[in-house]
């Protein structure tokens, strides 16, 4: 059994991990698929009689792209948002960063750090929903461990919760939010965007702006925005 593999560029060249699930593989049809590329990767698959240790560290500037061409069912029902923002999974999502990914098969988890950009596009014509963050997590259901991932079959691991934190920015078309951090959860469809203590959630449109200090509630299934008694509107100045 491998326990380490250490790998690292040699010189313009990227250590590349891809995990692919296919549709069709006869006619080379792409189901979803994992592609994370950096200049070091790290993977331990350590097991000791207390613990497990399954993971894949790239360290140092990545991206990372998850594209997924699930068929959308008939009876499907699709959550968006007032603004018309797609929150579902289907698509393409590009990630960079400037510090490290790691992904633990054992927890669950992706934590991706330092000047996390992270944009989704779930149909080709739209524009994307981009989210700015110091740090990203996303909690994950279980997926049967590291030997699901490379073999292809976690690249659908369904999301339990997400949390971008340490200043947040998302952006859509006009759509500007900028706070200190976000939260998802699946269970309950909210998307939670709260201020620190001493600090404002910002939210600008094409004609006005809000600030607030409570929380803001983002309701998936309703598209619902819920701001709570401290927000201010500032209609814009005519010239």
């Amino acid at each position: 059994m491998i326990e380490r593999v250490e790998a690292e560029n040699a010189g313009d060249h990227q250590v590349v991990f891809i995990s692919t699930r296919w549709l069709d593989d006869v006619d080379g049809k792409v189901l979803t698929r994992l592609r994370i590329a950096g200049p070091k990767m790290v993977f331990d698959n350590d097991h000791h009689p207390d613990r497990t240790v399954q993971q894949i560290h790239f360290i140092g500037p990545g991206t990372m792209q998850y594209e997924d061409y699930t068929p959308i069912m008939p009876k499907a029902r699709s959550f968006t948002t007032d603004a018309q923002i797609s929150l579902s999974g289907r698509g393409v999502t590009a990630v960079e960063w400037k510090g490290e990914l790691m992904l633990d098969a054992v927890q669950n988890e992706l934590r991706i750090h330092d000047n996390v950009w992270l944009a989704h596009t779930a149909d080709r014509n739209e524009q994307p929903v981009q989210l700015e963050c110091n740090r990203f997590v996303a909690d994950l259901e279980d997926t049967g461990g590291l030997k699901t991932w490379t073999e292809g079959g976690a690249t659908q691991a369904p999301i339990r919760a997400i949390t971008a934190d340490r200043g947040i920015i998302v952006t859509y078309n006009d759509l500007e939010i900028r706070s200190s951090m976000l939260k998802y959860t699946n269970a309950d469809q909210y998307i939670t965007i709260t201020p620190d203590r001493t600090r404002a959630t910002h939210i600008t449109t094409a004609n006005r702006t809000f600030t607030q200090t409570d929380p803001l509630q983002w309701n998936v299934r309703t598209g619902t925005v819920k701001m709570g008694r401290s927000a201010i509107v500032r209609e814009p100045v005519e010239p």
